[in-house]
C-alpha cells in the first residue's frame, strides 16, 4: 500500500535510464542504499529500487538521447489528462498504453520541450514512499518560459502557484512554488532559465531527501558523479545540491532546514 500523495496532478512514479544498468544500480546503492530488483525478462530491463523493502523510485535501459530522471504524475482519467495537453500545445510522445496489470502511462512534453509522463494506476498506483531520507521528496523544472509552462501546466493538471522573489545575482529574479489541486504545501518549484543555461532542453529534475549533503556529495564523486551546483544553503528550504550521475542524468540532493 503506498503512503505517496496520489492526487491527480501530484507526483507518483519516477524513473531513471541508463546506459549501464548494472552500473547505475551500483551508484544508487552507494549513495542511497537502494536495492536493484528486476521486473524480469518480460519488461526489457526495468526494475524497481528498493529502500528497506518499499520502491522508491526505478530504473531502465536508456532508449532515448541521453540517460535522465522522468517524473510521472497521477491522473484518473489519462485520456482526458492527454487530450488537454494536446489541446494545450503539449507533445504528446507516447501515447496511452497498459504496463501488464500495473496502470497505464503516457509519455509528454510541454510546449516548452520539458519531457514528462502520465500514469494512471491499478495495481501500483505509484513508488511507496516518498518525503524520508533516500526517497524523493521535491521536484524542480528548469524551462526558459515560466509563465507559458504554468499556463500549461494549469491546463493541464490545475496546479496553484505562488511566486517568491530572488536575490540579485541569480540567473531569474522569480521562482514559482506549485501546489496541486487540493493540497496544502507545493510538491515543485518552477525555475525560468536563459537558454545558453538549458543546451538540451527544459527539464524536470527529482530532488532526494538526505541527513547529511556534504556526505553525500562526497560518496557521488567517488562514484563517478560530477556535482553541478551546491552544497549551498536555500533560507526556510535546506541544504542542496546538484549532481549529475554516472550517466549523466541530473538530479538533486536535499536536507530538509530543521523547523
Amino acid at each position: 500500500m503506498t503512503s505517496i500523495d496520489a492526487r491527480d496532478g501530484a507526483p507518483v512514479w519516477l524513473d531513471v535510464s541508463s546506459n549501464d544498468i548494472d552500473a547505475s544500480a551500483e551508484f544508487y546503492r552507494a549513495l542511497f542504499g537502494w536495492e536493484f530488483m528486476s521486473a524480469g525478462p518480460e519488461a526489457g530491463g526495468y526494475g524497481m529500487f528498493t529502500l528497506n523493502n518499499q520502491i522508491v523510485a526505478a530504473l531502465g535501459p536508456c532508449q532515448k538521447s541521453k540517460p535522465a530522471w522522468q517524473i510521472f504524475f497521477q491522473t484518473s482519467d489519462i485520456t482526458g489528462t492527454v487530450d488537454r495537453a494536446n489541446q494545450a500545445g503539449g507533445d504528446v510522445r507516447a501515447e496511452p498504453m497498459e504496463v501488464f496489470t500495473e496502470g497505464t502511462l503516457a509519455e509528454l512534453a510541454d510546449p516548452q520541450g520539458a519531457p514528462f509522463s502520465l500514469w494512471q494506476g491499478r495495481d501500483t498506483a505509484g513508488v511507496d514512499v516518498m518525503h524520508v531520507p533516500g526517497a524523493a521528496t521535491y521536484f524542480e523544472l528548469y524551462t526558459g518560459d515560466s509563465a507559458g509552462a504554468q499556463e500549461f501546466y494549469r491546463s493541464v493538471f490545475d496546479w496553484s502557484y505562488s511566486d517568491h522573489q530572488l536575490p540579485p545575482g541569480i540567473a531569474s529574479e522569480v521562482y514559482t512554488h506549485v501546489t496541486a489541486q487540493g493540497a496544502d504545501n507545493p510538491f515543485a518549484g518552477i525555475f525560468q532559465l536563459p537558454s545558453e543555461m538549458l543546451p538540451a532542453g527544459p527539464y524536470w529534475q527529482p530532488y532526494f531527501q538526505v541527513e547529511d549533503v556534504d556526505a553525500t556529495i562526497e560518496i557521488a564523486r567517488n562514484k563517478g558523479a560530477s556535482i553541478m551546483m551546491g552544497p549551498k544553503d536555500i533560507p526556510d528550504a535546506g541544504r542542496i545540491a546538484i549532481m549529475h550521475d554516472e550517466q549523466t542524468a541530473t538530479f538533486g540532493i536535499l536536507a530538509p532546514a530543521r523547523r
